[in-house]
């Protein structure tokens, strides 16, 4: 596998290097990487990784480059890096950034592919959507794709329905996690101890998640199976009903990938 550079040791960009390390894509020494924090660097450095002096640093010393940081600073690094970037492959995790919009800011030569995963990555969960590859070499995208599949399961889509997929992937988490906190709070508030809620919550959550992913059945179908007739979830699902429960989530996620939309427009 080519030599990587990681740009941004954030959450993300240091649970990658973890990741690629932990499944022996590849060694410590094979991968330089840089961010402003001391003390992100300092803690990938534990783990025999290279800690380069700069952005362009990282960049004349791999061939394929993951691109991590927040997406107001992507116009500062790529200033900083464009003139090192020939021949080599960028791997964009920038939600709202279009990959020809990196390009457009880098030598003719360079390649980038968008890439969206979601912070289950953290755990070697991450559901992550890597864009169909436009003139990209197969073995940078070969690589690309061994690194994401590393961390969780991967799809592939066309770019333009990325910003699409970001409420189903990129954002959903959070929308899992909004529901758990309500669940939280209803049982602190029915004297219900939080170890045993937060046992139950969890694993209600994932068996729910393998039941849709090997039962065979639809969302709608499996609701069937819980609901009876007169019984506590119809009650509660009613409720639901009454309150917008399905109106509020499909306005939130029009609006997530539309504000994704947003943000490439102002760029």
């Amino acid at each position: 596998m080519h030599k990587l550079g990681v740009i941004g040791l954030g959450r993300m960009g240091s649970s990658i290097i973890n990741a690629v390390i932990d499944q022996k894509l590849l060694k410590p020494g094979d991968i330089i990487a840089f961010d402003p924090n001391v003390q992100h660097c300092g803690i990938v450095s534990e783990r025999g990784v290279s800690i380069a002096q700069s952005n362009s640093k990282v960049v004349l010393e791999a061939s394929l480059v993951l691109l991590a940081v927040k997406p107001q600073k992507i116009n500062d690094v790529l200033l900083e890096i464009q003139a090192y970037s020939a021949d080599t492959c960028f791997i964009s995790i920038l939600a709202g950034i279009p990959s020809g919009y990196i390009k457009s800011r880098l030598l003719n030569t360079s390649y980038v592919v968008s890439v969206m995963p979601n912070t289950p990555l953290i755990v070697g969960k991450a559901a992550t959507v890597i864009s169909k590859p436009v003139d990209v070499p197969h073995d940078f995208y070969r690589a690309i794709v061994s690194i994401f599949s590393a961390v969780g399961d991967v799809v592939f889509l066309d770019e333009e329905k990325i910003n699409v997929s970001i409420p189903l992937g990129g954002s959903a988490p959070a929308f899992f996690y909004r529901m758990a906190n309500e669940m939280l709070k209803y049982a602190e508030e029915s004297d219900l101890d939080v170890t045993v809620a937060m046992k139950l919550i969890t694993q209600s959550m994932e068996g729910a998640a393998v039941m849709l992913r090997e039962s065979g059945k639809t969302p709608s179908e499996l609701i069937n199976q819980v609901t009876s007739p007169g019984g506590t979830t119809l009650a509660a699902l009613t409720q639901m009903d009454i309150h917008g429960f399905d109106d509020a989530l499909r306005h939130a996620f029009i609006s997530c990938s539309l504000r994704a939309e947003e943000l490439s427009r102002k760029l």
